[in-house]
Formats: structure tokens, sequence, C-alpha cells
């Protein structure tokens, strides 16, 4: 995953890196269930299509592929979805996981 983060984050972006992958997807999975109420993405059509066209790829994936394509992403795996999502966007990484 690439991101940018200033000084005052970068402690908690560290302890969250310890995690292992699985903890790194339930931080992530808690956190949206706490603040979903809050967020109003309404992304740009250049945002959104290609969000969209990931987010698609997942769809024709079993749960247990889904899964390990949301670690891979994670671990920055070599593969087709995660090279698709890696060259999104920082706003369209974001609104894949939304969607």
């Amino acid at each position: 995953m690439t991101y940018t983060i200033d000084e005052a984050t970068r402690p908690a972006l560290e302890t969250f890196q310890r995690f292992d992958v699985d903890t790194q997807l339930a931080l992530l999975w808690f956190g949206y269930i706490d603040l979903k109420e809050q967020l109003q993405p309404a992304p740009p059509p250049s945002v959104e299509a290609p969000a969209k066209a990931v987010f698609d790829k997942f769809l024709d994936l079993s749960k247990e592929e889904q899964l390990q394509a949301q670690r891979d992403i994670i671990n920055g795996a070599a593969n087709d979805i995660s090279q698709t999502y890696n060259s999104l966007s920082p706003n369209a990484k974001l609104d894949v996981w939304f969607l």
C-alpha cells in the first residue's frame, strides 16, 4: 500500500504495520464500522470508474479469494489485482475500500 504520512501519524502507522495482515484488515473493518455513518463518499467519475473496475474484479472471486486478494494488497503481492489496485490514485484506492 502506498500512502503519505506526517510525523504525527508515523508512530500509529508503524504500530499498525507490525500486526499480521488479518489483524490489519480487521482493524480497517472495525474502523470503517465506527466511521461509516460519517463518511459521504461522492467521488468524481475519474476516481469512481477505475475504483469500480477493481472492485468488480473482487466480485468475480469466491469469498476466500476475495480475502486473499485483500491480503495480497496489504502485503504488496505482485499479482494482477494488486498491481491494478496499486496503479490507482490514492482517492480511487480509498473508493475501492468504500465499495
